[in-house]
């Protein structure tokens, strides 16, 4: 089972000072950074195929939708990563014993060929929202931390937001089957992980408040 766990937070565009200071303390406390260029779209499922797989995927309430995520990883096209340019996404309500922090069950399949607006459309989805993600990305170890602007869309019309910088800090977890000879619990990793981003969170304090995304 994997999992995500994630704080964010905001920064006023104009403090061009307050920006500077944030890239310095995450550039001096992480192993890596390199540009953030990425779309993430929305899809909502219009259909209910017959098929099994990513499109069982389905929100536990009536008025729920069944949202299946996919991200383009522009980067990928521009010769500047070496990963997948495609990665489908997509997670359930978050552990609601975790209160410092969303912790929430996801899954990630990269593609390696094709582009995921087609597989999700032969699925029954249809795209409903793009945001594209421009800025900077600070890894360390399976921590990630994005600094970026958006511009949102939504059919076609595009609403810029550039009076603010966003901040998502994002650890993933793997929890493999219990071993027949030693079980530890799931909930020691876990609590692991939400200590990893509240270390995020204690190193930023003063500069910008890293909370769990509402």
């Amino acid at each position: 089972m994997s999992y995500e766990i994630v704080l964010t937070g905001t920064l006023p565009s104009a403090d061009e000072q307050l920006l500077k200071d944030v890239q310095n303390r995450l550039s001096l406390h992480t192993d890596s950074s390199m540009p953030l260029h990425r779309i993430d779209y929305e899809f909502e499922l219009e259909t209910i195929p017959q098929v099994t797989g990513l499109s069982t995927i389905r929100a536990s309430g009536p008025n729920e939708r069944a949202i299946l995520r996919a991200k383009r990883d522009l980067t990928a096209t521009e010769g500047n990563s070496p990963g997948s340019e495609w990665t489908l996404h997509t997670y359930i309500r978050p552990i609601r014993k975790y209160t410092r922090a969303i912790v929430r069950p996801c899954t990630s399949i990269p593609l390696l060929s094709g582009d995921a607006i087609t597989f999700a459309s032969a699925m029954g989805y249809r795209l409903v929202s793009m945001t594209t993600r421009k800025g900077y990305l600070f890894t360390k170890g399976v921590t990630s931390i994005s600094l970026y602007q958006t511009v949102a869309s939504s059919g076609r019309s595009y609403v810029p937001n550039q009076d603010i910088w966003q901040i998502e800090v994002m650890h993933n977890i793997t929890i493999a089957l219990p071993s027949k000879t030693k079980h530890v619990p799931d909930d020691f990793y876990l609590q692991h992980g939400v200590d990893v981003v509240l270390s995020v969170a204690t190193l930023m304090k003063g500069l910008v408040d890293l909370l769990p995304p509402e």
